[in-house]
């Protein structure tokens, strides 16, 4: 295979924001008594909070209603900006990205997160002009595991869906890849690592273990 597209998920494979989000959340609930299950958390990587959002855990645990939820909401994102801000991107993957970029490669982005978040990370990262485009959960009516987002960016590349590799850490990324004709690099992260990535092409632990040049020739 000789690709013409790399298409990166956001959320845990180029940023670990997923693990950073966990950790809030679960202090969160734990202050009422609520212990966040890695487990239950999982459904909504690579997704969103439609499929899974620890307010609503939070409350069916609970059995009411919190009064307190808006600002609960608001907490909880504004110190997962913060925490994220300080947080440095995967090993290796700035590296890769770069090395993409200097081969001609197109590349682009496909996130379920929301453009402000994604763009803003990707500027602190220094990233955003290695990508043609950035897909987010604004751009389509169904993010992740639906294949939509993948399905957009190749539109917007002008690739075949079977010419492009798509990266990405999570099975609801992995699953809407997969769906949308993509062949699928999965590189996961701590919270991700116990997925079942059966669908997956290949499986790396880290993108330091991907050396662009070499990977390239694995394709062949």
């Amino acid at each position: 295979m000789v690709p013409e597209a790399f298409i990166f998920d956001f959320d845990g494979l180029i940023l670990d924001t997923e693990t950073v989000e966990y950790k809030i959340w679960r202090t969160l609930l734990a202050t009422y008594g609520v212990d966040l299950l890695i487990e239950d958390w999982r459904r909504c990587v690579g997704a969103s909070f439609a499929a899974f959002h620890p307010l609503d855990y939070l409350e069916s645990k609970l059995g009411h209603a919190l009064p307190e939820r808006s600002s609960l909401q608001i907490s909880a994102a504004d110190r997962a900006l913060e925490e994220t801000k300080r947080t440095p991107a995967q090993p290796g993957v700035i590296e890769f990205i770069k090395a993409a970029s200097e081969n001609q490669m197109k590349l682009a982005v496909a996130s379920s997160s929301p453009r402000q978040w994604v763009m803003g990370h990707l500027e602190n990262l220094g990233l955003v002009q290695y990508f043609s485009f950035v897909c987010t959960a604004e751009d389509v009516s169904r993010v992740k595991p639906a294949p939509d987002l993948y399905l957009l960016a190749v539109t917007k590349l002008n690739v075949n869906p079977g010419a492009c590799i798509a990266f990405e850490d999570s099975n609801n990324g992995l699953t809407a890849a997969k769906d949308a004709g993509l062949t699928c690099v999965v590189v996961p992260n701590g919270i991700t690592k116990f997925m079942d990535f059966s669908r997956a092409d290949w499986c790396y632990q880290s993108f330091e273990d991907i050396p662009y040049n070499a990977f390239l020739t694995t394709l062949q």
